[in-house]
């Protein structure tokens, strides 16, 4: 049997955290034999810490490193060097955990737990599909949906592209790197139906990515750009999976 490290990062996530968390759980137990969490949670101040803690004290697969005394990461904006350096480092605490108590998983998965629905992804079928098509994959990432944040074109852009009444569901595109560049707001309205092959990118982040863990855990997240651009340019077999596409903003919120 198969076994997983999930890796995710919490500050402030409350009002989300019990819902995802068992969504995620219950994915897990189903796709893998052994799941291991490794959790890095700083600085919250609305209770989530002490739930992730109360969780890691029954629970002997999650694995949770709790720290203090950090500004947020946010605390000058969504692209500032602190954001950024902030963010690489939470990552690597992250990473840290995952090696030290799950140095003999099969994948290690990170995700971001402050997502709308969890729906779309479909990891079992995602991993079968990639191990059949490119078995030398070293990073398979999602092509996460957002309905409202659109991205770094979202101050820019005076209407929100429609189908009909709703607005264009696009790909969260922070992350997305291509080779050759792309028009990123075209590839990102691009949605695709989950039976669509993955597609060869340098990077991407829609929500959670899966990872052989041998290359993952010998590399290091870095600032001076999004901590996923960062480690994802540092492999070399790197796709994004329309079977993996968690709504990371949910309509109306």
């Amino acid at each position: 049997m198969s076994k997983a490290a999930v890796l995710f990062l919490l500050h402030d996530n409350i009002h989300v955290l019990e819902r995802n968390f068992a969504a995620v759980d219950a994915r897990m137990q189903r796709t893998f034999g052994e799941v291991v969490y490794c959790i890095y949670e700083n600085d919250s101040t609305d209770g989530t810490a002490e739930w992730i803690a109360d969780l890691a004290a029954r629970r002997t697969d999650v694995h949770l490193l709790s720290e203090v005394g950090y500004r947020p990461a946010r605390a000058d904006g969504s692209w500032t060097p602190w954001r950024l350096e902030r963010m690489a480092a939470c990552r690597n605490r992250c990473l840290d955990l995952a090696r030290r108590h799950a140095p003999d998983a099969d994948c290690a998965i990170v995700l971001d737990i402050d997502f709308a629905s969890f729906d779309q992804v479909h990891i079992a079928d995602a991993i079968r599909e990639i191990d059949e098509l490119h078995p030398r994959w070293q990073a398979l990432c999602g092509s996460g949906m957002s309905q409202l944040d659109l991205g770094v074109f979202g101050s820019v852009m005076r209407v929100i592209p429609t189908r009909g009444d709703l607005p264009v569901r696009l790909f969260d595109i922070a992350a997305l790197r291509t080779d050759p560049p792309q028009d990123l707001l075209a590839t990102a309205a691009m949605v695709r139906p989950a039976y669509e092959p993955p597609m060869r990118v340098r990077s991407a982040f829609g929500g959670i990515a899966v990872y052989k863990p041998d290359v993952l855990y010998a590399l290091r997240y870095e600032g001076g750009d999004c901590e996923h651009i960062s480690i994802h340019e540092r492999m070399q077999e790197v796709f994004m999976s329309h079977k993996l596409s968690p709504l990371m903003v949910a309509l109306g919120d």
